[in-house]
């Protein structure tokens, strides 16, 4: 069955203005900034990051010389380059990057692991969902993002409390609980995520140890199984 959708250009482009505040025929790199800028506030806008972080310290570290923002643009800038890479050593090396800019203007433990993975896999799954309906409305912009999303297949799904709650239905997933919590995978609890860390206080560790365990037992592509889990669980979170 074809699942080809045709939509009016104007359709499309008021409907993307409204989300992102641009449309697909604007400067590329004028886009690109904006999608980072939506993933950020994805990632810190919730969470420690938002309550505990010196919004001076922060401001610096997003924008002053070398900060985090240009540092997502240039490493973005890698994916589209003809010269293949790993994309999990890309990934791992990116959030190290972008931690250590805050680290070094004074939010050491506050932007942590868990929010770098937000904000670049946000970035990710925003440019693979606007690549995905660009083809025939913004031919510039859909051949370069079509340079990022060659790697779609080993993106890494953006950890939030939806995905923990989905997580949880699939035993072998490693999930980090928190202190103080009865440290069983029973299905006694009704939102499993106010038992598990929140994301944005995951380490390293934690974020890997999910990753590989829920890669070993997913049979979909990356971005599709996070689409159809996250609306699922958005919706049982609606009931």
């Amino acid at each position: 069955m074809n699942n080809e959708i045709k939509i009016k250009k104007e359709t499309l482009d008021s409907l993307i203005f409204f989300y992102f505040g641009f449309t697909l025929d604007e400067d590329y790199s004028e886009i690109i900034v904006r999608i980072i800028e939506k993933a950020y506030n994805d990632a810190t806008s919730q969470g420690a990051f938002n309550v505990k972080a010196d919004s001076r310290k922060a401001q610096l570290s997003k924008y002053g010389e070398g900060g985090s923002l240009n540092i997502m643009i240039e490493r973005l800038k890698m994916l589209e380059n003809d010269e293949v890479v790993k994309f999990d050593d890309w990934h791992s090396e990116t959030c190290k990057e972008l931690i250590d800019i805050y680290n070094k203007n004074g939010l050491e433990g506050i932007f942590t692991y868990g929010n770098a993975q937000k904000w670049i896999n946000m970035t990710l799954k925003y440019i693979y969902l606007l690549n995905g309906i660009s083809e025939n409305y913004a031919k510039s912009f859909w051949e370069r993002t079509s340079k990022i999303c060659r790697y779609s297949s080993s993106f890494h799904i953006p950890i939030d409390s939806y995905l923990i709650d989905e997580l949880w239905d699939y035993p072998d997933v490693k999930l980090p609980f928190k202190d103080n919590v009865e440290k069983d995978r029973s299905y006694q609890y009704v939102v499993p995520s106010k038992y598990i860390k929140g994301w944005s206080n995951w380490d390293e560790n934690d974020y890997n140890d999910a990753l590989d365990s829920w890669r070993k037992v997913i049979d979909k592509d990356s971005m599709v199984w996070e689409s159809e889990h996250w609306i699922n669980r958005a919706k049982e979170r609606k009931r």
